[in-house]
């Protein structure tokens, strides 16, 4: 009997997480599931973790990879993957009680998508039940412009950009991923989630959006996310580059596309303006100059540029500074702004 749901699992140097995430689908005792682990060419135990995992467990698949990066790694996975659904789980997370079980509810439904909550491991879970089906160009509006769209969301839902911007709590139809040819772009470093789910909700009628919480978000202090390099702003200048490509997006929504570009291109400021090396804030003028930055500049994007008040507040300063070509002002006003967040 083929599998209903397949989980993804990329893990690269993960040996104090991996095995409580692959036990947090396990422990849930469901049946018609499978688990797919891509090693990213760990140098500690991972592999080995999960290769005691896999002669124990017969529904889980382990592939070796050499270290290619997290999108290869879900690539591979999804080649790999033979359910109806896939879930992609990070190895550094996991999975909540009864998390399968209120998938499997819901895997007769007629959206191509299944979005659910998540919590951060410094919350209690809740289950405040509540479904909402969108349309797809609804959906890119709340993927590109959070703040400004997050209203179409169930309330309790509206507070946490990752709900749609992350690859992870969500259940995708593997025959609209194959049919469509929708992989992970692994030219990128940074969103390559986001860019996933943009060019998979194209290609779909309907989001659906259930406010359960059925996966934890960990709080990983050697997360690539909690620190700042030359590296990171060459990948969010990839990430806009390829942004300004994408042309195949409802009309409706290329508001949204040209305000995620423009404020992504704000939000480095605070960011850059911390380091030390001249070389990179001089990197960031130059970029501020380029066309793909200017066209949101042209275009004139809404004032509601993020969710926090004394935030927004300081975007829109920062915009103003934008559009009005005072590029050399941007770098001390982020210093200050940093300080002030400590």
């Amino acid at each position: 009997m083929k599998n209903w749901l397949s989980f993804i699992i990329p893990v690269y140097n993960g040996e104090k997480y991996i095995t409580q995430a692959v036990e947090s689908i396990l422990n849930q005792a469901e049946t018609g599931i499978e688990i797919v682990i891509v090693d990213d060419g760990s140098t500690d135990d991972s592999y080995l973790l999960c290769k005691g995992l896999a002669d124990k467990y017969n529904s889980i698949k382990l592939i070796r990879s050499e270290n290619k990066g997290v999108s290869h790694a879900r690539n591979l996975g999804i080649s790999k993957a033979d359910a109806e659904w896939i879930f992609f789980l990070d190895a550094d997370d996991y999975l909540l009680e009864s998390a399968v079980s209120e998938m499997k509810k819901l895997s007769t439904v007629k959206e191509d998508i299944v979005v659910f909550n998540y919590k951060r491991n410094s919350n209690k879970a809740g289950f405040n039940e509540k479904k909402k089906s969108i349309t797809n160009s609804e959906a890119i509006n709340v993927l590109l412009d959070f703040a400004g769209y997050r209203m179409l969301l169930p309330t309790g839902m509206g507070e946490k950009y990752s709900v749609f911007t992350s690859c992870w709590a969500k259940m995708y139809r593997k025959s609209v991923i194959d049919t469509n040819e929708i992989r992970f772009q692994e030219s990128l470093t940074l969103s390559e989630d986001m860019c996933f789910n943009l060019m998979y909700f194209k290609k779909i009628q309907n989001v659906l959006i259930v406010n359960k919480e059925v996966y934890n978000y960990s709080d990983n202090p050697e997360s690539v996310t909690h620190s700042f390099s030359e590296k990171k702003f060459l990948g969010r200048k990839e990430l806009i580059v390829y942004l300004d490509g994408v042309h195949d997006i409802p009309k409706e929504c290329e508001k949204a596309k040209q305000k995620y570009i423009v404020l992504t291109a704000i939000q480095l400021a605070d960011k850059i303006a911390t380091t030390k090396n001249k070389k990179l804030k001089k990197a960031y003028i130059s970029f501020l100059e380029m066309e793909y930055v200017q066209k949101g500049i042209l275009n004139e994007v809404d004032r509601c540029l993020s969710i926090g008040k004394k935030q927004n507040a300081y975007l829109n300063f920062q915009y103003w500074l934008l559009r009005h070509k005072l590029y050399g002002v941007m770098l001390p006003v982020g210093y200050i702004y940093a300080r002030i967040r400590g």
